[in-house]
C-alpha cells in the first residue's frame, strides 16, 4: 500500500510539471502571431500611403501642366496684342492711308525691329535721366488808384526795392543741368556735370515782347555757366572741381 501511494504522488507531480512547462510555449506562440499580424497591418498601411502619395504627385503634376499651358496662352495673347498695336501705329489703322501719306513699309515689323526700337527707347531714357531742369518763377500784377500800372516802391538811395508785395514784374530763372559722367550719382564713381542758368524778366502787363512805343522792357541774361566734377581721386573723394568761362 505504501509503495502504491508513492507512485501516485510521483505521477501527479509529473502531470503538474508538464502542464506548467506547456504554458510559456503557448504564450510565445501567441506573441509570434500578434507580431505577424502587426507586420501585415504595417505593410498594408505603407502600401496605402504609397498609393496616396503617387495619386497626389500625379494630381500636382497635372495641375502644374495646366497652369503652364494657361500662362503660355496668356503670354501668347499679350504678344499678339502688342504686335497688333505696333501694326496699328505703323500702318495708321489703314494700309491705304499709310501708303498714300506715309510711304510704303518694305516689310512688316519683326522681332529684330522691335528689339532695335526697345534699345533706342532705353538710350533715350538714359539721356533723359542724365538731364535735369530747375528753375524759379514769379509774376506780379497791380493797379494804382487812377487805373495805371503798379509802381514798385523803393526808398531813396536804396540799392534795391523791397520784395514782398512790391514786385510788379514777371521774373524767371531757368537752370539746365546735364550729368555727363555717372548720372546715377554712385558714391564710388567720379562724376561731372555742366550747368547753365538763364534769367528773363519783363515789366508789368507785358509778355516778353518789344513794343514800338517803348513800353516793353524785356531782359534776357545768361547768369551762370560752369562745369563741376568730383570724386576724381580716391584719396580725396570729397574734393570738387569747378570751372567757369572768364568774363
Amino acid at each position: 500500500m505504501a509503495g502504491c501511494f508513492n507512485l501516485r504522488r510521483l505521477s501527479l507531480a509529473v502531470v503538474v510539471f508538464v502542464d506548467v512547462a506547456m504554458a510559456p510555449a503557448q504564450q510565445s506562440s501567441d506573441l509570434q502571431q500578434q507580431l505577424e499580424e502587426l507586420k501585415q497591418q504595417y505593410q498594408q498601411a505603407t502600401q496605402q500611403l504609397q498609393q496616396r502619395i503617387t495619386v497626389l504627385e500625379q494630381q500636382i503634376a497635372k495641375q502644374n501642366e495646366t497652369e503652364a499651358k494657361q500662362k503660355q496662352a496668356t503670354v501668347s495673347a499679350t504678344e499678339a496684342a502688342a504686335e497688333e498695336a505696333v501694326k496699328n501705329v505703323l500702318f495708321g489703322g489703314s494700309n491705304k492711308v499709310g501708303a498714300q501719306y506715309q510711304g510704303q513699309i518694305p516689310s512688316p515689323p519683326t522681332y529684330d525691329l522691335l528689339q532695335e526700337a526697345e534699345t533706342k527707347i532705353q538710350g533715350l531714357q538714359q539721356q533723359l535721366g542724365a538731364f535735369e531742369f530747375h528753375g524759379y518763377f514769379r509774376s506780379g500784377y497791380g493797379l494804382n488808384s487812377v487805373g495805371g500800372q503798379q509802381v514798385a516802391f523803393q526808398a531813396p538811395g536804396a540799392g534795391a526795392k523791397y520784395r514782398l508785395g512790391n514786385e510788379a514784374e514777371t521774373y524767371g530763372e531757368f537752370i539746365f543741368v546735364n550729368n555727363w559722367i555717372n548720372p546715377d550719382a554712385a558714391s564710388d564713381k567720379a562724376w561731372m556735370k555742366t550747368e547753365v542758368m538763364l534769367e528773363a524778366n519783363t515789366t508789368n502787363s507785358a509778355s516778353y515782347a518789344n513794343f514800338n512805343d517803348g513800353t516793353g522792357n524785356d531782359q534776357f541774361r545768361l547768369r551762370e555757366v560752369f562745369v563741376r566734377a568730383g570724386n576724381i581721386f580716391e584719396s580725396q573723394p570729397n574734393a570738387k572741381f569747378w570751372a567757369a568761362p572768364a568774363h
